[in-house]
């Protein structure tokens, strides 16, 4: 699941800060947060791929989603954990019951410190994309909507599963094993049978980008610059669609 794209910082992040949520002690969850100007109406929980919540990028990126009016919270959902050689065995030891557990301490911790937030709305990359999908069935919890930038670890049942507004902004079919083909076709038919019905649920990808593109592209190049902020200001415009107009 590594993505194919090299790593390339932004630039540093300064709008956010670093704290603890939930119980004080090792049940306090290490914390990413930038917020808005004014009291906002609307947390995004962002789940990041498997660098990390560490990943200069994908703090920026939290840093963006303040300035566009949404506090943005970016959680270790890994506890400390850090990626080595086997990937797999990473993922298998970010249980999805604990994960969970986390999330809904982060949520009543985010409602406890800015009671002015009334909806809640999660953005996910790569890993990440799983948990944008599992928090937008009518299992609880769930998220009032939800985008995922090239998720993987997703199956058709899930995907069948998902009565949330869901986007989920992919890399290129061709390119993306995660999301082949064959899958996004099946997505892609999903998707409009739940809209027939009046669901809100779109998926699309981008030419020629490969898995990863969003926050782990070479943005010097304009083709990933311009992929990486199309998919950004998609994503915000479905969240301010399902979390700020309403």
């Amino acid at each position: 699941m590594p993505d194919a794209c090299p790593s390339h910082h932004f630039a540093t992040p300064k709008t956010g800060k670093v704290v603890k949520l939930g119980p004080a002690g090792n049940s306090s969850i290490e914390t990413y947060i930038a917020a808005p100007s004014g009291k906002p109406t609307a947390a995004v929980i962002i789940f990041p791929d498997v660098y990390g919540w560490q990943w200069n990028n994908t703090r920026l990126w939290a840093d963006r989603l303040a300035k566009a009016g949404f506090l943005a919270v970016l959680p270790d959902w890994f506890r400390g954990d850090v990626l080595g050689s086997d990937v797999m065995a990473f993922i298998g030891r970010q249980k999805k019951d604990r994960v969970i557990a986390d999330f809904n301490t982060v949520v009543a911790a985010i409602k406890k410190a800015y009671p002015s937030v009334k909806k809640i709305g999660q953005e996910g990359f790569c890993w990440g994309g799983l948990y944008t999908a599992l928090l937008s069935t009518p299992q609880a919890p769930k998220v009032d909507a939800a985008v995922a930038f090239h998720a993987s670890l997703l199956t058709p049942k899930l995907i069948d599963a998902i009565t949330g507004p869901v986007s989920l902004q992919q890399a290129d079919p061709l390119l993306d094993t995660q999301i082949n083909s064959t899958f996004y076709k099946y997505i892609e038919g999903a998707f409009k049978a739940k809209q027939a019905k009046g669901g809100q649920q779109v998926i699309t990808y981008y030419k020629g980008m490969p898995h990863g593109f969003s926050v782990r592209g070479n943005f010097s190049i304009p083709a990933f610059a311009k992929a990486s902020n199309t998919a950004f200001d998609e994503g915000v415009k479905f969240l301010k669609q399902h979390l700020l107009s309403r």
